[in-house]
């Protein structure tokens, strides 16, 4: 069954002219994963910037090529 769900409107979808990577770090332990976290600033078209926190999962393929085995972006909390 396929739910109707709106579009929502989310910062991904707009009309970003640049993106900028601060990462806060990423961890390897000795493993065939990685993760990495931090934040990125998009530049809209007026030229201001938005803050999104991320974190990527990475995994080595039989190849050993990375892959990203799992995503999350989201705007900072924002108590107002």
């Amino acid at each position: 069954m396929i739910l109707p769900y709106k579009e929502d409107g989310g910062f991904a979808i707009k009309p970003w002219t640049n993106v900028r990577w601060e990462n806060a770090g990423i961890i390897n332990g000795g493993t065939n994963m990685a993760i990495a976290m931090g934040n990125y600033y998009f530049t809209d078209t007026n030229g201001d910037e938005t803050k999104v926190e991320y974190t990527f999962g990475y995994v080595k393929d039989l190849e050993g090529n990375l892959r990203i085995c799992v995503h999350k972006s989201s705007l900072p909390f924002n108590p107002a």
